[in-house]
C-alpha cells in the first residue's frame, strides 16, 4: 500500500492531485513559520524519521455507491470532478510493519475528518485496503499519545477500538452526534452567509460547502448504520428498519439549496 500511495503525483511533478506527497521532513522545511501544524508534524517526526505525507489531496465521490445513493443529497453530484479533499494524510509503517495512516487537520472539524474517512475507505476507495489501519484525529485532541500508541504497539492494536474511544470523548451516544452535526451544518449555512459577500469569485466556496454538508450527512447515515445497541433497541434487530432511520437522520441535516448559494 505505501508503494501505492508514494505513486501519487503532486504539484512539484505538475500534477493538481495534491500539493505535496513525500517525506513528513521534508514538507516540514518547506512549511512556513507561522503555521498551526509546524510544531505538531515535528513532534510526530520525532516519533517516525520514516512518516510520509500526502497534502491537500484532492479525489472524487463514488456517487455510484448504494450508499451515497441513500443519502439523497443531489447537489453533490453537481460540482466538478475532484473537487473533494483531505487536508493532511500522515503515512507509514507501524511496529508490527503494516501500513498505517493518520488523516490529520486542525482547521476542518472532528465530524468533517471522520466524513473524509468514511469516503476514502469505502468500497473501490483508494484508502480501502487499509480502512482498518487508518486513524482519525484533530490536532487539538492531543493526538501525539495516540500516535506514539499505534506506531509503538507490537500487540496489533486494532484501530477501530481507538477511534472508538477518540469518539466516545466527543459524542457518549447517537443522539448526541446528531445534535452536534446538525448544529454544525446550521452554523456552516450562517457562516456562509455571512462569509460568501467577500468573495468575488463564489465557485470554490460553494463547492467546499455542499462537501462539508454532504460528508456530515455521510457521517451521520455511517454511525446510525454501525450502531448496534440502535439495531437492538431502536430497529428490533432489523437492518431495513435501521438503514430507513439512518436516511431519515441524513435528511434531517440541512442546508442551503445550490440553486440558491449562486443567489446570495
Amino acid at each position: 500500500m505505501i508503494d501505492v500511495l508514494k505513486q501519487i503525483q503532486d504539484e512539484r511533478n505538475g500534477s493538481k492531485t495534491c500539493l505535496f506527497n513525500g517525506y513528513l521532513e521534508d514538507y516540514i522545511n518547506s512549511m512556513e513559520e507561522d503555521n498551526s501544524l509546524k510544531t505538531l508534524f515535528t513532534q510526530v517526526l520525532e516519533l517516525n524519521q520514516d512518516f510520509r505525507i500526502l497534502v491537500d489531496y484532492h479525489f472524487n465521490l463514488q456517487i455510484e455507491l448504494i450508499s451515497n445513493q441513500i443519502i439523497r443529497y443531489k447537489d453533490v453530484t453537481k460540482i466538478p470532478s475532484h473537487q473533494f479533499n483531505c487536508p493532511y494524510f500522515i503515512y507509514g509503517i507501524d511496529a508490527n510493519e503494516e501500513t498505517m495512516g493518520i488523516i490529520i487537520d486542525d482547521k476542518d472539524s472532528y465530524h468533517i475528518l471522520k466524513g473524509i474517512y468514511y469516503v476514502l475507505t469505502e468500497t473501490g476507495a483508494i484508502l480501502e485496503p487499509m480502512k482498518n489501519k487508518v486513524i482519525v484525529l484533530h490536532a487539538s485532541q492531543n493526538p501525539l499519545l495516540t500516535i506514539d500508541k499505534l506506531i509503538k504497539d507490537t500487540s496489533h492494536i486494532k484501530y477501530g477500538g481507538v477511534q472508538r474511544s477518540i469518539d466516545a470523548s466527543i459524542y457518549q451516544n447517537l443522539d448526541l452526534l446528531k445534535q452536534q452535526i446538525l448544529l454544525e451544518a446550521l452554523n456552516l449555512q450562517a457562516d456562509f452567509r455571512v462569509n460568501i459577500v467577500n468573495h468575488t469569485h463564489k465557485a470554490n466556496e460553494i463547492y467546499k460547502i455542499v462537501i462539508q454538508w454532504f460528508l456530515l450527512k455521510k457521517v451521520l447515515y455511517v454511525q446510525t448504520m454501525m450502531n448496534r445497541n440502535y439495531l437492538e433497541k431502536e430497529c428490533n434487530n432489523d437492518i431495513k428498519v435501521q438503514r430507513h432511520h439512518a436516511k431519515l437522520n441524513a435528511d434531517d441535516v440541512t442546508f442551503i439549496a445550490y440553486s440558491e448559494l449562486w443567489r446570495l
